[in-house]
């Protein structure tokens, strides 16, 4: 088995040691599976020396190659060019701050071979840990308690939709066809696949402080586009449960 990891990135230079050292263990624990690792570093317009750095590293490593966007375009755009490029079986959507374990990728793995189509990472279960803000925990945490009304029955169970540490069939990540470009595309995408009947399945992982750079998020924006993306998720349900109208009707 082939596992893609693709990592969006955007002035994570900083970030780039340690990304190699937890990808370069994945690596060696997945040949101890029989499975290996690509690794699709995106430079998502970077203005530090992230593509210097990254290629650097790439070029000592087999499997791993980098790509790149002239400017910034967003952790969305920048997952859906490394998943054009990905040729595994599983995708797995990875932070280049290592804001999880990489090691976790295995128990992500596990969850999809006992049948699930997506595996999702999350710091909020009693077996995780989340070594965050608490007010980025309650704004995550408010997030999903939105997202699991506007979906209604279809997310039960789900307690994180803003994580993008998550593994995928590669055919039902590519089917999820997202439009966002910014860091709504992991609840995007998360819905789409629950709203498909997709099985969904969560898994604790610790939840890390970045060890270099700073967030790329801008909370006002980022916020406002969770709240139209809510919007059009609750009227998607609505028109579902409206009674097809009769061939040959007056609609008012």
């Amino acid at each position: 088995m082939l596992v893609s990891i693709v990592v969006p990135m955007m002035n994570e230079e900083g970030s780039l040691p340690l990304l190699a050292q937890e990808l370069d263990g994945l690596a060696e624990s997945l040949v101890g599976r029989g499975a290996s690792l690509e690794a699709i570093l995106v430079d998502d317009g970077s203005t530090d020396r992230t593509a210097d750095v990254a290629r650097a590293l790439a070029a000592e490593r087999r499997g791993w190659r980098l790509l790149s966007h002239a400017t910034n375009r967003g952790f969305g755009a920048g997952l859906r060019t490394g998943v054009a490029d990905a040729r595994g079986d599983v995708i797995v959507s990875y932070d280049a701050d290592c804001a999880y374990p990489a090691a976790d990728v295995l128990l992500l793995l596990d969850v999809l071979e006992s049948g699930a189509d997506v595996a999702s990472a999350t710091p909020f279960s009693d077996d995780a840990e989340a070594d965050a803000a608490i007010w980025r925990l309650g704004l995550s945490q408010a997030c999903s308690l939105g997202y699991r009304m506007a979906l209604r029955g279809r997310a039960r169970g789900i307690r994180t939709f803003t994580c993008a540490f998550r593994a995928y069939r590669a055919e039902t990540l590519r089917a999820a066809a997202w439009k966002a470009d910014g860091f709504l595309a992991a609840a995007e995408i998360v819905s789409h696949c629950l709203l498909v009947g997709a099985c969904v399945v969560e898994v604790p992982s610790r939840l890390r402080p970045r060890v270099a750079g700073v967030s790329k998020m801008k909370i006002v924006r980022t916020t406002f586009a969770h709240a139209g993306l809510l919007a059009r998720l609750a009227l998607t349900r609505s028109v579902a449960r409206q009674p097809p109208v009769a061939a040959g009707a007056n609609v008012a």
